[in-house]
């Protein structure tokens, strides 16, 4: 059974017990019920009167932004010719018309191998022909004297090699050589025993310590007349730096590197510098393939500048022969270069070039309405949908659901009409002293309207008086509207605001009205409950008083019948 109701109450009495019962409950719920659909409305209330203030709000944002000077300060920026330049400029720059002329356009610094190769993974610095198979085989028949040359000092290494030394003998002399040790004892050079895919053996000699930020090249000298030192290699050093200013960057590229191995070497160290490597094909019907460096940025901050033994192999494609990389134009007379053709923002204050292409064109500065335009739009728009809004919502008879939910509340009429008589006031003495010169008009009904196309010709003809009709006067100290509208809508819309306040009391009364309810549910389900008890208690006696009327009945119809047989 549920709370108040038994669904067998009356089915033995059969005196509909249970209807009597629903019947008196919906009764007594009839209060209940209104409270319900009381606090309904008042939820419903609350949740309008934050939507309203919401919509105030947003009038205020609009009124507050109005009051801002560096608001009416917009400009407008317009090129003759947009494929030759563009321009951007901060609030408040100076209006007025600029001559540009763009020389040349700023260019990434480029170098391209010298001559092309068939296949990017052919190689570009291959292992020795040896002839050697194993460390153990002999390298020099004859003693000798090898002259080893290591770093940027040039620091020279003298090791003798008796004759029919092998090549692990000629290593451990190098690695084991006096010269072989920088200032603080550490060695300078190591060689180890190589094998090339060939299956030739040989002796790679490396720096002990690489570093890229170090000139470490290792060079390997003999004599005509000399034996063949061609089992010794080394790597092949390159060094690269990005601007003049900058210290060079060291790239080795060890035997057995192809085309596509030096550049990867090579980007290893460049793409945190401001380089590319790369390999291209140009088509070529043969040796397509050519090795190219290219700067990451423009300009002379980004030439790239190569050791000699890489740049013998390489030509400078671009900003070679004493060009420049930068962009060279003339703003107003004066000549200038820079690094980049793009974010020019040293030229004229407060503007931004953008160079384009070579040629000529002129950079006009205008001042720009449209955003003061636009927030005055918005005010308005914000303040006719308040007061339609509120008209709505107060209405005496309600056509629609949504339709007099505030009639009852007369602090909502206030607000309405305090905000009809802050758009309507004069402020000041020039030719835009109110909202009217601007475009505001109230029907007979009292709705507002707002002109725009009025708005636009007073932006046209007089912005200065728009200004100054919203903007503080600083020497009068006379409040401009915008400041004025600000202020008294910051109250309007504060936590101590009526519309606030208003929603405040509705939530406690709802509060209220909800422990109302609550009690009274409590309440009533108790006195159904007891109810329900006595109901049943009541079914049951009738039931039993119905049963021995059934018993007596059917005694004497038994006496009945015994007497008319004893007739018969």
């Amino acid at each position: 059974m549920t709370l108040g109701t038994i669904s067998t109450v009356g089915l033995g009495s059969g005196l509909g017990l249970q209807q009597m019962l629903d019947d008196l409950r919906e009764i007594d719920e009839a209060p209940i019920k209104r409270q319900k659909e009381n606090r309904t409305l008042m939820q419903a209330q609350a949740r309008t009167l934050d939507t309203l203030n919401a919509d105030l709000m947003g009038v205020r944002s609009s009124a507050r932004t109005l009051s801002l000077e560096s608001h009416f300060l917009g400009r407008k920026v317009s090129s003759g010719k947009d494929d030759v330049a563009t321009a951007t400029a901060s609030s408040g720059i100076a209006t007025g018309s600029h001559s540009l002329e763009v020389h040349s356009m700023a260019k990434k610094s480029t170098w391209q191998s010298s001559g092309g190769f068939s296949d990017p993974s052919a190689a570009f610095y291959e292992h020795p022909k040896t002839g050697l198979l194993s460390g153990d085989s002999v390298a020099l028949e004859d003693a000798t004297t090898i002259h080893l040359t290591f770093g940027s000092r040039e620091e020279k290494i003298s090791v003798d090699i008796p004759a029919g030394a092998t090549l692990n003998e000629v290593a451990e002399a190098i690695n084991n050589a006096p010269g072989n040790l920088d200032e603080n004892g550490k060695p300078l050079m190591r060689a180890s025993l190589a094998t090339a895919p060939s299956g030739d053996s040989y002796l790679y000699i490396q720096p002990a310590d690489p570093d890229e930020t170090v000139h470490q090249n290792i060079i390997i000298e003999g004599t005509e007349e000399g034996p063949d030192l061609s089992f010794l290699k080394s790597d092949i050093t390159f060094s690269f730096k990005v601007g003049a200013e900058n210290d060079p960057i060291y790239v080795r590229i060890p035997p057995g590197s192809s085309y596509q191995g030096m550049v990867s070497a090579i980007n290893e160290q460049a793409e945190k510098h401001g380089m590319d490597a790369s390999i291209i094909n140009d088509g070529s019907s043969k040796d397509p393939y050519r090795f190219t460096l290219t700067a990451r940025e423009t300009g002379e901050a980004s030439r790239i500048f190569l050791s000699p033994n890489f740049a013998g192999i390489m030509d400078e494609v671009q900003g070679g022969e004493e060009e420049s990389l930068n962009a060279r134009f003339t703003v107003n007379g004066i000549t200038y270069q820079r690094n980049s053709d793009r974010g020019l923002e040293d030229i004229i204050p407060g503007l931004s070039l953008n160079l384009e292409s070579e040629g000529k064109t002129t950079i006009s500065i205008t001042a720009d309405h449209d955003g003061v335009k636009e927030s005055i739009m918005e005010m308005m728009e914000g303040i006719i949908k308040f007061s339609e809004d509120i008209a709505r919502h107060t209405k005496r008879e309600p056509e629609e659901e949504d339709e007099g939910l505030l009639k009852d509340l007369s602090s909502v009429r206030n607000i309405e009409r305090e905000l009809k008589t802050l758009i309507s006031q004069r402020v000041g003495q020039g030719s835009v002293s109110s909202l009217y010169d601007l475009g505001l008009s109230f029907d007979g009904a009292g709705r507002i309207s707002f002109d725009e196309n009025k708005l636009d010709k007073m932006l046209e003809s007089d912005p200065e008086a728009v200004r100054n009709f919203f903007l503080d006067n600083k020497e009068t100290e006379q409040k401009g509207f915008a400041s004025i509208m600000n202020e008294r809508l910051s109250q309007l819309t504060s936590d101590t605001g009526p519309l606030s306040l208003q929603k405040n009391t509705l939530e406690e009364r709802e509060r209220r009205l909800e422990t109302t309810i609550e009690n009274a549910t409590v309440r009533l389900d108790k006195k159904y409950e007891i109810m329900t008890h006595e109901f049943i208690r009541l079914d049951k006696a009738i039931n039993s008083l119905n049963s021995q009327a059934d018993f007596m009945k059917s005694m004497f119809d038994s006496f009945n019948n015994a007497a008319n047989n004893n007739k018969k």
